[in-house]
């Protein structure tokens, strides 16, 4: 299992004995187990063109964020406190 993150809560024994039980009711999940993770590989090698896609997007948008704060003055108040 991967480790939890800080602020995360580990279930109950109960909680964790539903979540299995639905896992088993369903035909179409399954458990990820430790032998799972083990195999599990970064999707940078799996698909990389969709992660390179995917970048890419991230950068327009951040871009677009960032000549929108710009356009409208939201920025401003920044460069004036360092001046």
């Amino acid at each position: 299992m991967p480790k939890l993150k800080p602020n995360d809560v580990p279930l109950t024994p109960e909680e964790d004995a539903l979540v299995k039980a639905g896992i088993a009711a369903d035909p179409d999940a399954y458990e990820l187990d430790d032998e799972w993770f083990a195999r599990a590989r970064p999707s940078s090698e799996v698909a990389p063109h969709l992660v390179e896609r995917y970048r890419r997007s991230q950068a327009k948008l951040a871009e677009e964020s960032r000549e929108s704060a710009k356009a409208d003055g939201a920025g401003d108040h920044v460069a004036a406190k360092a001046s």
